[in-house]
């Protein structure tokens, strides 16, 4: 069930999409980003999700946008900057990671990272802010936007890692479960073929105009919505589609969303999810939090 929301960035203009978003509150955009750059960010994540995993002796898929680099050789693979990969390591050598990060102290590893987001190539960032997704942001809000490093992440999810997928939730409910805060975009940019052998996401492909109530019995901060209450409104009109690298699914704070997950899934996914809140609505619980702010600039043709 896509219900017209499928686009392509070869052939639908940035208005098109934005007015689509603006209608239904998401959009799978086709082609959105180029392929093997992003497939070489998926393969990147990969190799430093397992170094994490061997530092830490445990899976940890939940990782800062900057894991997405790793030494390259190929010149044409740029970073936000425009710079090479082909003399970059890789986050955890550059930043001087060890154990304790996790384990001990704040025991929030990606601290760091998030305030040293701009000392990295940012592979993602540079596709990004080299695609039509920069104009589709101001063309849908009709002003800048901004970017928070924190609020964007890197994972991974496979069939034996279940346990560590998100059920049904809407963005940003974790810092805040008021309306007014529910301002922001996600891009979701799996860095891999998924739908079918690799997990990727189910969604109500609508924006709600309302916070989904937690389970019953539990109290804030909390992320997750009570599924029941999402498998009752929503159930039969949940979307699952498959996406091929390069792909993007575009929607706001209110569109209600999960892994996607099956027993018979034999590949790992690994993707980006990437954030973006208006100027005049940035809410002040992202405002105040650590790390990275940075504007996403409109390209020099995009329409006022």
């Amino acid at each position: 069930m896509s219900n017209g929301i499928t686009m392509d960035a070869r052939h639908n203009s940035p208005q098109e999409v934005a007015g689509v978003l603006r209608e239904h509150g998401c959009v799978l955009l086709r082609n959105a980003l180029p392929r093997r750059p992003v497939l070489v960010a998926g393969e990147a994540v990969k190799a430093n999700a397992g170094k994490l995993k061997e530092l830490l002796g445990q899976e940890v898929n939940d990782m800062p946008l900057c894991f997405t680099d790793r030494r390259c050789p190929d010149s044409s693979i740029v970073g936000f900057n425009g710079q090479s990969l082909e003399t970059f390591s890789d986050p955890i050598e550059v930043s001087g990671f060890t154990p304790a990060w996790f384990y001990e102290g704040e025991r929030n590893y990606r601290r760091w990272f998030w305030e040293h987001g701009a000392d990295f190539p940012n592979v993602l960032l540079g596709l990004i802010v080299r695609s039509n997704l920069p104009d589709i942001y101001h063309l849908l809000y009709r002003e800048s936007v901004i970017c928070s490093y924190q609020h964007c992440s890197v994972r991974y999810q496979r069939a034996d890692i279940q346990h560590k997928s998100y059920t049904f939730h809407q963005d940003v409910s974790y810092h805040s479960r008021d309306p007014l805060d529910h301002s922001g975009l996600t891009t979701w940019i799996p860095l891999c073929d998924c739908g079918i052998e690799a997990p990727s996401l189910e969604v109500y492909p609508r924006a709600i105009q309302d916070v989904l109530p937690v389970p019953d019995g539990v109290t804030g901060p909390y992320l997750f919505c009570d599924t029941q209450t999402v498998l009752d409104r929503y159930g039969k009109d949940l979307w699952a589609p498959t996406f091929s690298a390069g792909d993007v699914l575009i929607f706001n704070h209110f569109v209600v969303h999960r892994t996607y997950i099956t027993d018979g899934m034999t590949k790992e996914r690994q993707s980006v999810d990437f954030r973006v809140f208006p100027r005049s609505r940035f809410p002040a619980q992202v405002l105040g939090r650590r790390g990275w702010l940075l504007d996403i600039p409109a390209s020099a043709t995009a329409p006022a």
